[in-house]
């Protein structure tokens, strides 16, 4: 469903199917003789016909029309191979968020995580991905991307896009911003209603959370009047919805905390996450689907580790088990 948001600037709801976030905002640029389109949908049938229906409606000629990527998730990725072969156009992505989609393509992005569900305190088990979307709803082929870095502009219509570096949400997310219109693209960087998933990405990024709360008071402090994210409703207030979003995370930390004191001052990852309040209806954390489990376990590491950034807490890992406690 296509639907105007700004002068040329059209929101097409992609449906999402079996996920909690039921669709995206893929939003279409429009110009004379151009096109942009921001994010693309899961790589399924009902995502594919959502998105090629909408720029069959806009009349806009797909061989002139560019795709960008604002990071690698499949929800955001996964029509981009498709898009590349009926496009001439280019696929713009940061390049280390394209290296993951790479690696989502040639499956072998799970065997980079089956050693963090031994971290967490769980089974190592390749099985376990056989449902996450990574695997289930990335790109079907190889795509040439086109590599953006921050501080590059993408002309069109009459926008100048600012490439902006967000790391948080993954570790180079990227955002566009027009600082004459005021209008900022933010992904999955700011979400309306719900909060993005801050994810443990290996000890080569050793404090995803410290990133991402730095990347929103970079966001905070530009000029903005309208943030089109890629989930949920358009945000207007953007400082109220930044101030509620490191609220969130603050209580998240003030949580798993405490949850480390009931736990003696000890705790591995899967007990932590399986006593967290989570938003996902199911019985127990036990019946969360395997891509919910890894998510939660994700986050709450995520916060763990900011909490040893930061110096309250320690952990040390014991036959590749990691164990959290309260520094001596």
């Amino acid at each position: 469903m296509i639907q105007k948001v700004y002068e040329n600037i059209y929101l097409n709801s992609v449906r999402l199917p079996n996920t909690p976030l039921k669709s995206l905002n893929s939003y279409i640029i429009t110009d004379a003789n151009r096109a942009l389109i921001i994010d693309s949908g899961f790589n399924t049938q009902i995502s594919s016909e959502d998105f090629f229906s909408g720029i069959k409606e806009l009349g806009i000629d797909i061989k002139n029309t560019d795709l960008f990527l604002t990071h690698l998730h499949a929800d955001h990725s996964g029509l981009a191979s498709m898009f590349q072969r009926e496009s001439s156009g280019k696929v713009y992505s940061s390049i280390n968020d394209a290296s993951y989609v790479t690696k989502m393509i040639q499956n072998s992005f799970s065997d980079l995580f089956v050693m963090s569900l031994k971290l967490f305190g769980m089974e190592a088990s390749e099985d376990f991905f056989s449902s996450h979307p990574a695997v289930s709803y990335c790109p079907d082929s190889a795509i040439d991307f086109t590599y953006v870095k921050p501080n590059d502009i993408i002309k069109i219509a009459d926008f100048e896009l600012n490439v902006i570096s967000v790391p948080g949400h993954t570790p180079d997310h990227i955002s566009l911003y027009d600082p004459n219109k005021k209008i900022y693209f933010s992904g999955d960087h700011i979400l309306d209603s719900i909060s993005p998933n801050i994810a443990f990405w290996g000890d080569e990024h050793p404090d995803m959370l410290g990133e991402y709360l730095s990347s929103l008071d970079k966001t905070s402090a530009l000029d903005i009047d309208i943030i089109f994210p890629s989930h949920r409703n358009i945000i207007k207030d953007y400082k109220r919805r930044i101030a509620e979003i490191k609220a969130h995370h603050f209580e998240r930390l003030s949580e798993v905390l405490g949850l480390l004191d009931e736990n003696g001052s000890k705790a591995t990852v899967i007990e932590i996450a399986s006593a967290m309040h989570w938003d996902y209806r199911a019985e127990s954390f036990d019946a969360f689907p395997n891509a919910q489990k890894w998510f939660a376990c994700s986050e709450a590491m995520a916060h763990l580790e900011h909490l040893k950034s930061i110096g309250k807490i320690s952990s040390s890992d014991v036959q590749g088990i990691r164990y959290y406690f309260y520094n001596a």
